[in-house]
């Protein structure tokens, strides 16, 4: 079984880190630019892609058999109305 994380930490994380060191390079031009302003931009990055389902695709080829199909495990939950512990978005 993969987790979601696996993914985003394997396959888009250096990605996603790559375009923010980038974009704070040029905005901040010969500044140091702010680290938690870095970590600020990765974590939002990663909590859009979990909650719209970006890679789910993916897992889908990574991981012969599973399908995302009902699949809610990047919600933090089993099903969006299970009496699990869900992950709290704030508004």
């Amino acid at each position: 079984m993969i987790h979601p994380y696996e993914i985003v930490s394997k396959s888009a994380l250096p990605a996603f880190r790559a375009m923010i060191s980038k974009r704070l390079t040029e905005d901040y031009d010969t500044e140091k630019p702010d680290q938690r302003e870095a970590l600020r931009l990765m974590t939002e990055v990663c909590d859009y892609v979990r909650f719209n389902h970006i890679l789910c695709g993916l897992h889908e080829e990574l991981e012969p058999g599973f399908s995302s199909e009902g699949c809610f495990a990047c919600l933090g939950s089993l099903t969006p109305d299970s009496g699990t512990i869900k992950l709290k978005v704030a508004p």
